[in-house]
């Protein structure tokens, strides 16, 4: 994940096109980063990628939920529990609950705050849900918040 290997090239174009379309459809647009489910510990290469794919979607602030914390927090010691199948590492039911319920937990966030009277207000009640243990929000998005 160099910035001059073609395939990060070829996808950071892709995000970027896929963004501006979104914004002249005026359509909300949000990027899930799956983890491969091979290596789930902190310290793996690949967690080093998705370090990378979040520095460059906040720069073009892009929101995003990265499931790989989650995913590692369940399963470093032994992700194979979070395949469908012994030799097929795509999420099974578990991993599908943990995806659905952070895409869950950030569109009611969303909502949330979309409804709410004033952005200053939205902060303060995005606040309360934090300090309630809604502490896995995406953090471009948490970070957006707090800046009002």
């Amino acid at each position: 994940y160099s910035k001059k290997t073609t395939g990060w090239k070829s996808t950071h174009n892709s995000i970027i096109k896929i963004k501006n379309l979104c914004n002249e459809k005026n359509i909300d647009f949000l990027v899930l980063i799956q983890p491969d489910l091979h290596n789930l510990y902190l310290n793996s290469d690949q967690y080093k990628c998705h370090l990378i794919i979040q520095k460059f979607l906040t720069s073009k602030t892009i929101p995003y939920i990265d499931l790989f914390q989650e995913f590692s927090s369940q399963f470093k010691n032994n992700p194979q529990l979070s395949w469908v199948n012994p030799d097929d590492p795509h999420p099974n039911r578990i991993g599908h609950k943990i995806i659905f319920n952070s895409l869950l937990k950030y569109f009611e966030i969303f909502v949330f705050v979309s409804n709410a009277c004033s952005p200053k207000r939205s902060a303060i009640q995005l606040e309360i849900l934090i300090k309630a243990g809604t502490s896995s929000l995406p953090t471009f998005f948490t970070n957006s918040i707090r800046k009002l």
